[in-house]
């Protein structure tokens, strides 16, 4: 009985911390943002996105090399391989990355940052539909796209409410 219930106990918490992996992403995403709007006004925004992209080389790379040596424990999935031979659409990562922390902050200035999550929550879902259903043959269930209705319909909502305000 103690060895099943400490298996459950270690499911469950590994799924815990799995549900709240993207929680802690989806704050820092807003944090991001509204922080790197805030510099933007102090010194510009392309001085924000440099200042943004100086701190992730400098942990990307502490990162890197202490898992590649050994001195951080990480799992392997996370991996610290070569990278040696990329292909070009590797790249396209890095420019995803570098265009959402350009434009986050651009869109919380001009809509504010629940109009401004609440379209890219809506687009995230379309995308990830399109991804899914692409690169894995998986189709999202009907409940799914209810959800995504219902989004979407909180997004009109919001335009709405802002232009309204404006």
């Amino acid at each position: 009985m103690g060895f099943e219930y400490n298996m459950i106990w270690a499911m469950v918490f590994t799924m815990g911390l799995y549900l709240v992996i993207p929680i802690v992403a989806g704050i820092c995403i807003v944090l991001q943002g509204g922080l790197n709007r805030l510099s933007a006004g102090q010194f510009g925004l392309l001085s924000a996105v440099l200042v943004n992209a100086l701190v992730f080389v400098v942990f990307s790379l502490g990162l890197w090399i202490g898992a590649r040596n050994g001195w951080l424990p990480v799992p392997e999935s996370l991996g610290a391989n070569s990278i040696r031979d990329l292909r070009w659409w590797q790249y396209l990562p890095g420019l995803f990355g570098f265009l959402i922390v350009l434009l986050i902050p651009l869109s919380i200035g001009h809509l504010g940052a629940g109009l401004t999550f609440s379209l890219v929550i809506a687009t995230q879902l379309v995308a990830s539909f399109a991804w899914d259903s692409y690169r894995h043959q998986l189709w999202p269930p009907l409940a799914a796209w209810v959800g995504l209705g219902l989004i979407l319909a909180g997004s009109i909502i919001l335009i709405r409410v802002s232009q309204s305000a404006n």
